[in-house]
């Protein structure tokens, strides 16, 4: 993986705007060291967005408000692939899985996590209607990206 150039990290008590976001240049994926952050916003590379979960962490709609913000704000509302690690997380609110249904520029999801729980928390819609883009479950980070190549929207 490359170009992880723009990198933000999204706190429990982040407002959706962008003064609750902590910008992390140059942080690794799943790097939360140093910050009380939930959720870290990262491009991959043009046409793909990684969310990654803060293992253990309770999200919360603010969160995914918040993450949904940070994903606009990286790719400018262009159409975009999400590869979203939610390995180890305790709890996804309804609300924040609402963000993930709602997403109209995410062309494909790729959700990685390891687990029984994190198949659950995955699959847990709870009423909410699937996503417009088609959505996988993995295991493996190498799989989901190569999934996620097949769905990369045209970038001019």
């Amino acid at each position: 993986m490359t170009g992880h150039a723009e990198h933000r990290g999204l706190g429990q008590d982040s407002a959706p705007a962008r003064p609750g976001m902590l910008s992390l240049p140059g942080a690794l994926p799943g790097g939360f060291d140093g910050t009380d952050a939930t959720t870290l916003v990262h491009r991959i590379m043009p046409g793909m967005i990684g969310i990654t979960l803060r293992p253990g962490a309770r999200i919360a709609g603010v969160d995914g408000c918040a993450a949904r913000q940070a994903l606009l704000d990286l790719t400018g509302g262009q159409p975009t692939t999400v590869l979203l690690q939610l390995t180890g997380v305790r709890s996804i609110s309804r609300q924040a899985m609402g963000f993930h249904s709602a997403a109209t520029t995410v062309t494909a999801f790729a959700v990685i996590g390891d687990s029984p729980l994190d198949l659950v928390i995955a699959h847990g819609r709870r009423g909410l209607p699937r996503p417009a883009c088609p959505s996988r479950y993995f295991t493996g980070q190498d799989e989901a990206t190569s999934w996620l190549q097949t769905h990369l929207p045209f970038i001019p």
